[in-house]
Protein backbone atom coordinates (compact mmCIF):
# COMPACT_ATOMS: atom_id res chain seq x y z
CA UNK A 1 0.00 0.00 0.00
CA UNK A 2 0.93 3.89 -0.89
CA UNK A 3 0.44 6.25 1.96
CA UNK A 4 0.62 10.11 0.78
CA UNK A 5 1.13 12.98 3.27
CA UNK A 6 0.66 16.13 2.09
CA UNK A 7 -0.75 19.60 3.90
CA UNK A 8 -4.00 18.67 5.27
CA UNK A 9 -4.26 15.49 3.12
CA UNK A 10 -3.46 12.08 3.95
CA UNK A 11 -4.45 8.90 2.12
CA UNK A 12 -4.09 5.27 1.60
CA UNK A 13 -4.15 3.13 -1.72
CA UNK A 14 -3.23 0.14 -3.06
CA UNK A 15 -0.04 0.37 -5.35
CA UNK A 16 -1.99 -1.50 -8.04
CA UNK A 17 -4.58 1.42 -7.91
CA UNK A 18 -2.08 3.75 -9.21
CA UNK A 19 -0.86 4.86 -12.34
CA UNK A 20 2.62 6.08 -13.96
CA UNK A 21 3.45 8.13 -16.31
CA UNK A 22 6.16 7.29 -18.37
CA UNK A 23 9.47 8.68 -17.72
CA UNK A 24 10.56 11.88 -20.63
CA UNK A 25 14.29 12.98 -20.02
CA UNK A 26 13.80 14.63 -16.19
CA UNK A 27 10.49 16.63 -16.65
CA UNK A 28 8.09 15.92 -13.91
CA UNK A 29 6.98 12.55 -13.03
CA UNK A 30 3.08 11.82 -12.40
CA UNK A 31 1.47 9.71 -10.20
CA UNK A 32 -2.63 9.49 -10.77
CA UNK A 33 -4.88 8.30 -7.55
CA UNK A 34 -7.97 5.93 -8.39
CA UNK A 35 -10.35 9.86 -7.86
CA UNK A 36 -8.00 10.83 -10.39
CA UNK A 37 -5.91 13.28 -8.00
CA UNK A 38 -2.22 13.76 -9.18
CA UNK A 39 0.93 13.56 -7.26
CA UNK A 40 3.55 15.18 -9.24
CA UNK A 41 7.30 14.93 -8.41
CA UNK A 42 10.98 15.48 -10.16
CA UNK A 43 12.59 12.43 -8.15
CA UNK A 44 12.47 10.64 -11.34
CA UNK A 45 15.06 8.27 -10.09
CA UNK A 46 12.80 7.61 -6.86
CA UNK A 47 9.96 6.45 -9.02
CA UNK A 48 11.78 4.24 -11.25
CA UNK A 49 13.12 2.71 -7.65
CA UNK A 50 9.56 2.41 -6.52
CA UNK A 51 8.45 0.75 -9.90
CA UNK A 52 11.27 -1.62 -10.17
CA UNK A 53 10.77 -3.39 -6.82
CA UNK A 54 7.11 -4.34 -7.81
CA UNK A 55 8.55 -5.72 -10.94
CA UNK A 56 6.43 -2.94 -13.47
CA UNK A 57 7.36 -0.25 -15.39
CA UNK A 58 9.35 -2.38 -17.73
CA UNK A 59 8.46 -1.07 -21.11
CA UNK A 60 8.66 2.43 -19.70
CA UNK A 61 12.32 2.07 -18.51
CA UNK A 62 12.98 0.43 -21.55
CA UNK A 63 11.52 3.25 -23.80
CA UNK A 64 13.73 5.46 -21.91
CA UNK A 65 16.58 4.08 -21.99
CA UNK A 66 16.22 3.72 -25.85
CA UNK A 67 15.52 7.57 -25.73
CA UNK A 68 18.82 8.61 -23.53
CA UNK A 69 21.01 6.92 -25.74
CA UNK A 70 22.54 8.39 -29.01
CA UNK A 71 23.19 5.15 -30.73
CA UNK A 72 19.95 3.79 -30.11
CA UNK A 73 17.95 6.40 -31.32
CA UNK A 74 20.68 6.57 -34.32
CA UNK A 75 19.82 2.90 -34.90
CA UNK A 76 15.90 3.49 -34.40
CA UNK A 77 16.42 6.00 -37.10
CA UNK A 78 17.40 3.91 -39.63
CA UNK A 79 15.50 0.71 -38.91
CA UNK A 80 12.57 2.92 -39.55
CA UNK A 81 14.12 4.70 -42.33
CA UNK A 82 14.78 1.52 -43.77
CA UNK A 83 11.47 -0.35 -43.50
CA UNK A 84 9.61 2.83 -44.75
CA UNK A 85 11.67 2.09 -48.04
CA UNK A 86 10.43 -2.01 -47.59
CA UNK A 87 6.70 -0.63 -47.02
CA UNK A 88 7.01 1.94 -49.51
CA UNK A 89 8.78 0.61 -52.36
CA UNK A 90 7.45 -2.96 -51.98
CA UNK A 91 4.82 -3.82 -49.75
CA UNK A 92 2.24 -1.28 -50.46
CA UNK A 93 2.35 -2.11 -54.14
CA UNK A 94 2.07 -5.68 -53.37
CA UNK A 95 -0.76 -5.52 -51.46
CA UNK A 96 -2.36 -3.00 -53.76
CA UNK A 97 -1.78 -5.96 -56.73
CA UNK A 98 -3.45 -8.36 -54.72
CA UNK A 99 -6.19 -5.87 -53.45
CA UNK A 100 -6.96 -4.92 -56.62
CA UNK A 101 -6.87 -8.32 -58.70
CA UNK A 102 -9.09 -9.59 -55.42
CA UNK A 103 -12.26 -6.77 -56.41
CA UNK A 104 -15.41 -7.72 -58.23
CA UNK A 105 -15.91 -6.59 -61.60
CA UNK A 106 -18.72 -4.47 -60.27
CA UNK A 107 -16.44 -2.18 -58.78
CA UNK A 108 -14.46 -1.44 -61.36
CA UNK A 109 -17.05 -0.85 -63.71
CA UNK A 110 -18.72 1.25 -61.69
CA UNK A 111 -15.23 3.31 -60.78
CA UNK A 112 -14.91 3.52 -65.01
CA UNK A 113 -18.60 4.78 -65.58
CA UNK A 114 -18.71 7.33 -63.24
CA UNK A 115 -15.30 8.47 -64.14
CA UNK A 116 -16.43 8.84 -68.19
CA UNK A 117 -19.55 10.21 -67.13
CA UNK A 118 -17.12 13.06 -65.48
CA UNK A 119 -14.87 13.46 -68.25
CA UNK A 120 -17.64 13.87 -70.70
CA UNK A 121 -19.10 16.47 -68.82
CA UNK A 122 -15.53 18.44 -68.35
CA UNK A 123 -12.75 17.89 -70.89
CA UNK A 124 -14.12 15.73 -73.98
CA UNK A 125 -16.82 16.63 -76.75
CA UNK A 126 -18.70 13.74 -79.02
CA UNK A 127 -15.64 12.48 -81.99
CA UNK A 128 -16.32 13.67 -85.30
CA UNK A 129 -14.77 10.72 -86.75
CA UNK A 130 -16.76 8.95 -88.67
CA UNK A 131 -18.42 5.66 -88.59
CA UNK A 132 -17.14 3.78 -90.80
CA UNK A 133 -13.25 5.07 -89.12
CA UNK A 134 -14.91 3.79 -85.87
CA UNK A 135 -15.75 0.78 -86.51
CA UNK A 136 -12.48 -0.64 -88.68
CA UNK A 137 -10.40 0.88 -85.15
CA UNK A 138 -13.04 -1.09 -83.07
CA UNK A 139 -12.78 -4.36 -84.92
CA UNK A 140 -8.73 -3.82 -84.48
CA UNK A 141 -9.33 -3.29 -81.04
CA UNK A 142 -11.54 -6.45 -80.23
CA UNK A 143 -8.70 -8.31 -82.05
CA UNK A 144 -5.86 -7.11 -79.61
CA UNK A 145 -7.99 -8.51 -76.36
CA UNK A 146 -6.36 -10.81 -74.01
CA UNK A 147 -7.74 -13.73 -73.53
CA UNK A 148 -7.33 -14.49 -69.81
CA UNK A 149 -8.74 -11.80 -68.76
CA UNK A 150 -12.73 -12.75 -68.97
CA UNK A 151 -14.16 -10.86 -65.99
CA UNK A 152 -13.20 -7.22 -68.11
CA UNK A 153 -15.62 -5.48 -70.08
CA UNK A 154 -13.22 -4.28 -72.66
CA UNK A 155 -14.45 -1.20 -74.98
CA UNK A 156 -13.29 1.18 -77.34
CA UNK A 157 -14.84 5.15 -77.69
CA UNK A 158 -14.00 8.00 -79.18
CA UNK A 159 -13.88 11.73 -77.86
CA UNK A 160 -12.92 15.09 -78.84
CA UNK A 161 -10.94 17.04 -76.63
CA UNK A 162 -9.20 20.53 -77.63
CA UNK A 163 -7.73 20.75 -74.02
CA UNK A 164 -6.13 16.95 -74.25
CA UNK A 165 -4.86 17.19 -77.79
CA UNK A 166 -3.70 13.69 -78.89
CA UNK A 167 -4.18 11.42 -76.36
CA UNK A 168 -5.41 8.25 -74.83
CA UNK A 169 -6.99 6.82 -71.82
CA UNK A 170 -7.93 3.69 -69.80
CA UNK A 171 -10.23 3.23 -66.79
CA UNK A 172 -10.42 0.35 -64.77
CA UNK A 173 -13.75 -0.82 -66.28
CA UNK A 174 -12.07 -1.96 -69.42
CA UNK A 175 -12.50 1.06 -71.09
CA UNK A 176 -10.64 2.67 -73.68
CA UNK A 177 -10.81 6.31 -75.22
CA UNK A 178 -8.83 7.44 -77.91
CA UNK A 179 -9.08 11.26 -79.22
CA UNK A 180 -9.66 12.14 -82.47
CA UNK A 181 -6.04 14.00 -82.47
CA UNK A 182 -4.39 11.15 -81.56
CA UNK A 183 -6.01 9.20 -84.32
CA UNK A 184 -5.37 11.95 -86.94
CA UNK A 185 -1.61 12.05 -85.91
CA UNK A 186 -0.97 8.48 -86.41
CA UNK A 187 0.53 7.95 -89.79
CA UNK A 188 -0.98 4.40 -89.96
CA UNK A 189 -2.85 1.88 -88.03
CA UNK A 190 -0.03 -0.17 -86.90
CA UNK A 191 1.05 3.33 -85.01
CA UNK A 192 -2.69 3.31 -82.85
CA UNK A 193 -2.15 -0.17 -82.27
CA UNK A 194 0.71 0.61 -79.97
CA UNK A 195 -0.97 3.09 -78.44
CA UNK A 196 -3.82 0.66 -77.94
CA UNK A 197 -2.27 -2.15 -77.04
CA UNK A 198 -0.43 0.21 -73.70
CA UNK A 199 -3.89 1.37 -73.02
CA UNK A 200 -4.82 -2.56 -72.50
CA UNK A 201 -1.93 -3.13 -70.63
CA UNK A 202 -3.01 -0.41 -67.77
CA UNK A 203 -6.21 -2.59 -67.40
CA UNK A 204 -4.64 -5.84 -67.61
CA UNK A 205 -2.07 -4.92 -65.51
CA UNK A 206 -5.13 -3.33 -62.90
CA UNK A 207 -2.97 -0.09 -62.49
CA UNK A 208 -6.56 2.18 -62.15
CA UNK A 209 -7.15 0.30 -59.51
CA UNK A 210 -3.53 -0.18 -58.31
CA UNK A 211 -2.99 3.29 -58.07
CA UNK A 212 -6.48 4.33 -56.26
CA UNK A 213 -5.67 1.74 -53.43
CA UNK A 214 -1.54 2.62 -53.45
CA UNK A 215 -2.66 6.61 -52.84
CA UNK A 216 -4.87 5.50 -50.74
CA UNK A 217 -2.50 3.46 -48.38
CA UNK A 218 -0.05 6.38 -49.06
CA UNK A 219 -2.38 9.09 -47.63
CA UNK A 220 -3.56 7.19 -45.02
CA UNK A 221 0.11 6.50 -43.90
CA UNK A 222 0.72 10.41 -44.12
CA UNK A 223 -2.18 11.61 -41.64
CA UNK A 224 -0.83 8.32 -38.90
CA UNK A 225 2.71 10.26 -39.57
CA UNK A 226 1.45 13.67 -39.00
CA UNK A 227 -1.48 14.02 -37.66
CA UNK A 228 -3.94 16.62 -38.52
CA UNK A 229 -2.23 18.83 -40.88
CA UNK A 230 -2.71 21.92 -40.28
CA UNK A 231 -3.04 24.56 -43.65
CA UNK A 232 0.13 25.77 -43.48
CA UNK A 233 1.96 22.34 -43.12
CA UNK A 234 -0.34 20.41 -46.00
CA UNK A 235 1.91 21.15 -48.53
CA UNK A 236 4.82 19.94 -46.99
CA UNK A 237 3.20 17.12 -45.74
CA UNK A 238 2.03 16.30 -49.54
CA UNK A 239 5.64 16.27 -50.62
CA UNK A 240 6.32 12.73 -50.10
CA UNK A 241 3.32 11.61 -51.24
CA UNK A 242 3.61 13.01 -54.74
CA UNK A 243 7.45 11.75 -55.06
CA UNK A 244 5.91 8.40 -54.29
CA UNK A 245 3.00 8.59 -56.34
CA UNK A 246 5.33 9.41 -59.88
CA UNK A 247 7.57 6.44 -58.76
CA UNK A 248 4.20 4.41 -58.71
CA UNK A 249 3.05 6.19 -62.32
CA UNK A 250 5.97 5.83 -63.57
CA UNK A 251 6.18 1.90 -62.75
CA UNK A 252 3.00 1.56 -64.48
CA UNK A 253 3.86 3.48 -67.77
CA UNK A 254 7.05 0.88 -67.77
CA UNK A 255 4.67 -2.20 -67.62
CA UNK A 256 1.99 -0.86 -69.65
CA UNK A 257 5.15 0.02 -71.98
CA UNK A 258 6.36 -3.51 -72.21
CA UNK A 259 2.70 -4.85 -72.81
CA UNK A 260 2.35 -3.12 -75.98
CA UNK A 261 5.70 -4.07 -77.22
CA UNK A 262 5.13 -7.51 -76.38
CA UNK A 263 2.01 -7.42 -77.91
CA UNK A 264 4.18 -6.35 -81.27
CA UNK A 265 6.47 -8.97 -81.32
CA UNK A 266 4.31 -11.61 -80.59
CA UNK A 267 1.85 -10.23 -83.50
CA UNK A 268 4.97 -9.51 -86.20
CA UNK A 269 4.00 -5.86 -85.84
CA UNK A 270 7.35 -4.13 -86.48
CA UNK A 271 8.75 -2.80 -83.40
CA UNK A 272 9.25 1.01 -85.34
CA UNK A 273 5.88 1.49 -84.59
CA UNK A 274 6.27 1.30 -81.17
CA UNK A 275 9.31 3.90 -81.43
CA UNK A 276 7.29 6.21 -83.61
Amino acid sequence: RVTLSAQHVKREVRFSDLRFSDRVGNIPRNIYFPDNAKFETIDNDAVDELLRARSQGLSARLQHTLESKLKYIALALVVVMSSTYGLVRYGIPAMARTAAYAMPASTSTQIGTGTLSIMDKSVFDKTSLNKKRQRTLRKIFSAMLPKDDPDVNYRLEFRSSNRLGANAFALPSGIVIMTDDMVALAKNDAELVTVLAHEIGHIHNRHSLRHIIQGSIVAFMAVMITGDVSTTSTFLAALPTLFIEAQYSQTFETEADGYSLKYMLDNRVAPIHFVN
